[in-house]
């Protein structure tokens, strides 16, 4: 009897962490894609163009918040080298609240905050949500294919400090 109920405990314990095709989270592609967004701040604070690019599928989508929708990596590029241009500087911080994995394909949601240095007395300051789609490419390298981002109203400047606590 009390090895059945440990079973069941067992059971239920894996069944919360399970996919819905039964397996257990990919736990490797979760450090990946972690560390690949901690490597996109740190990227897009040192202004690394070239380097960034990397981080993006060929056919990568962008869609930032009151923007047009880019794609291709080559848009992307256009994208954030403008941007690059008309500021002197940015920090991005982030808080993972999600990360999914389906296969070759993973979802990441997080809250982010950003001061962007325009050269005026204090940085502008954003903050809001943002959700990663990553493709897992034939070298096992896990690339962004979809940037979303939105300054949705539960995703504040406060919030981001309360997830921080």
């Amino acid at each position: 009897m009390m090895g059945r109920i440990m079973a069941i405990v067992l059971v239920l314990c894996f069944v919360g962490h399970a996919r819905a095709d039964g397996h257990l989270p990919d736990e490797m592609a979760v450090k990946a894609i972690k560390a690949s967004a901690a490597t996109w701040s740190v990227l897009y604070a040192k202004r690394d163009l070239d380097t960034l690019m990397t981080l993006y599928h060929p056919d990568a989508k962008l869609f930032s918040n009151g923007q047009p929708g880019l794609f291709g990596r080559d848009a992307i590029r256009g994208y954030f080298a403008e941007s690059f241009k008309n500021t002197t500087g940015a920090n991005i911080d982030f808080k993972v609240e999600d990360i999914t994995v389906f296969g070759d394909v993973a979802n990441l949601v997080s809250l982010y905050i950003m001061e962007i240095d325009v050269g005026k007395d204090a940085p502008v300051v954003v903050a809001g949500r943002s959700m990663l789609m990553y493709k897992r490419d034939a070298s096992g390298n896990w690339l962004i294919f979809a940037d979303m981002d939105n300054q949705a109203p539960d995703a504040t400047v406060q919030a981001f400090k309360d997830a921080r606590r």
